[in-house]
């Protein structure tokens, strides 16, 4: 399951005016009960005091990674989405279409080319000048695993449409779950209208190279698991333009934070930083007056990311 910013959405800061109803400061006090359910699985005192990303043999074990969220059950008072925390090692199938099979789902990025992820890499410089090829690629497949692990079905339902022809432009597709409004950001370096950086053409004609051009071919690439490694990196790429132009450190944990970045903070409070791994949670954290840590290097939001500790558990799974 990926998060909005997958497409380079930005969540932003919603401040209500003037005093409000009762009702609603119920509504306001139910999102902030239902974001405590989605956000307290793991306290303070089980946290490591520093995160070793170049190490992942000795980061998290699976037992200790929190469940990200997923839209079983609905709750009448936010009227959004509320998930239930999977206890450790619970294996259900139905909920999560690919655990248990996720290093065969990974496999397939590679049936048609054994070095794909290595040549996407390659295609990337910025990438090569903060990773190297083997961390890099380490991460990149990481990222992946991560998402068909927590691929629930929900995103199934999604591949589902996007297959028959009807994707949805701002739902997460594919083994990346990225949205094709994304790809088509990554390719035209044009977002809302406006350029934000210069146009990816070795996405372009790397997705032309397998077929994928012209109208809708966004989502139709997101489908095809070859395609997956490229559009990563061209993802990934994306990320180190923009924390280039901001001055966020460059490396791996900002990298997979980056990714499906899930940390907010109040302006008021700037260092009270809290994950948000929820369906909906942009909308709900905006409505309370939060906005994403994005981008951000500041190690008091990246330890508090939920993303970032489930991808850090899946760099000890790939090689």
């Amino acid at each position: 399951m990926a998060g909005e910013l997958h497409d380079n959405a930005e969540a932003k800061a919603f401040t209500p005016a003037g005093v409000e109803s009762p009702r609603l400061q119920q509504t306001n006090q139910d999102m902030l009960d239902a974001r405590h359910l989605f956000t307290s699985g793991k306290s303070a005192a089980s946290e490591p005091t520093s995160l070793d990303f170049g190490n992942p043999g000795s980061l998290y074990g699976n037992e200790n990674v929190i469940a990200q969220n997923y839209q079983d059950v609905r709750q009448a008072g936010l009227r959004t989405d509320v998930v239930r925390m999977m206890a450790p090692g619970t294996v259900e199938r139905g909920l999560f279409p690919y655990r248990g099979f996720e290093d065969q789902r990974l496999a397939d990025c590679t049936k048609d080319n054994p070095q794909a992820w290595n040549q996407a890499f390659e295609s990337y410089p910025k990438l090569q000048q903060y990773l190297s090829e083997q961390y890099g690629t380490q991460l990149m497949k990481a990222l992946v695993r991560n998402e068909l692990h927590w691929y629930d079905a929900k995103d199934k339902a999604g591949d589902q449409a996007a297959q028959a022809g009807k994707p949805n432009q701002t739902e997460t597709l594919g083994y990346e779950q990225i949205t094709p409004k994304g790809v088509q950001e990554f390719e035209s370096g044009v977002i809302n209208g406006q350029k934000v950086r210069e146009p990816d053409t070795n996405l372009t004609k790397f997705l032309a190279s397998k077929g994928y051009s012209g109208p809708g071919h966004e989502a139709k690439a997101l489908e095809d698991p070859s395609c997956a490694p490229m559009i990563v990196a061209a993802k990934l790429n994306t990320l180190v333009q923009a924390y280039e132009k901001s001055g966020t450190a460059v490396n791996a944990r900002t990298l997979a934070y980056g990714y499906n970045a899930d940390v907010y903070y109040n302006p008021s409070h700037p260092s009270g930083f809290h994950a948000a791994a929820y369906p909906g949670a942009s909308a709900v954290e905006s409505r309370l007056g939060n906005v994403k840590a994005f981008p951000t290097d500041s190690e008091a939001a990246l330890k508090e990311s939920i993303h970032l500790r489930n991808v850090e558990a899946q760099m000890k799974q790939v090689h």
